[in-house]
């Protein structure tokens, strides 16, 4: 089988209603030269068996067997991956036509770009769709100035179009993280490499039962944040560090004002 220009890793965990239109809306892209890996993390309902009757030869199904997180799950993937590139993509969210295509455009004409992201289309359970508009990464800074402090705070992972070689360089996500695991990895990112943002939507983000809320895990990853990125919380914004550390104490959310 050639080797693919893209790898697409897409974990999933009992979402057998919502797989196939994440998955279709992978393989219906213009830029068809990829792979989709699907890693099954110990699913119940059937997920695995509903990607492999998907029909595809692009399409590996990977089975771990038990339920252990999308970070080993994304993790598995990338180290199964053939393609120069790596691409993401959730279970329960769609691709909007032209995405790869468009990354890969700018990925193979900037040799010095290491990734490509875009913005999200929000599809709440009620109320109209919005946009959320992912930061603009600058290399070698890991805060802004907005009020969740992190620089990389609202990047979406599935926006996401990133060279292989980056994962081998700087390692791939943090497994003991069961929250913020792609921020963390970002903030690693930006410290050494640029990237550029296609300011527009470029994957259609629903909300379901899934999507992330405040809970243990947030407290404990935004605590591993602080001791990770301390020098650089303290060089490029020192006010910031006490702040967020009553945050935590306090239990308030990471954006708020």
């Amino acid at each position: 089988m050639p080797t693919p220009a893209v790898t697409v890793v897409l974990p999933v965990y009992n979402r057998r209603d919502l797989l196939v239109r994440a998955m279709r809306s992978v393989l219906d892209q213009s830029f068809a030269d990829l792979e989709l890996l699907v890693v099954d993390d110990g699913s119940t309902d059937g997920s695995p068996e509903i990607a492999e009757g998907v029909g595809d030869a692009r399409v590996r199904v990977i089975r771990l067997g038990a339920n252990r997180g999308q970070s080993v799950a994304r993790n598995t993937g990338i180290t199964q991956a053939r393609g120069r590139f790596i691409a993401f993509q959730d279970s329960d969210d769609v691709w909007l036509p032209g995405k790869l295509a468009r990354q890969v455009e700018v990925l193979e004409q900037q040799p010095d770009v290491a990734m490509v992201y875009g913005d999200l289309e929000r599809v709440p359970c009620a109320g109209e769709p919005f946009v959320i508009h992912s930061p603009d990464l600058v290399r070698g800074r890991v805060m802004d100035d907005r009020s969740s402090g992190y620089a990389a705070y609202g990047l979406g992972i599935q926006t996401c179009c990133l060279r292989a070689g980056v994962f081998r360089a700087i390692g791939m996500f943090h497994e003991g993280l069961r929250c913020f695991e792609d921020l963390e990895f970002f903030l690693r990112f930006t410290r050494r490499y640029r990237a550029v943002r296609i300011p527009e939507p470029l994957v259609q983000y629903h909300e379901t039962d899934g999507v992330s809320r405040v809970n243990e895990h947030e407290y404990a990853a935004r605590r591993h944040l602080l001791r990770r990125f301390w020098w650089s919380v303290a060089w490029q914004r020192p006010s910031w560090w006490w702040r967020e550390r009553a945050n935590i104490r306090l239990r308030r959310r990471l954006d708020l004002p």
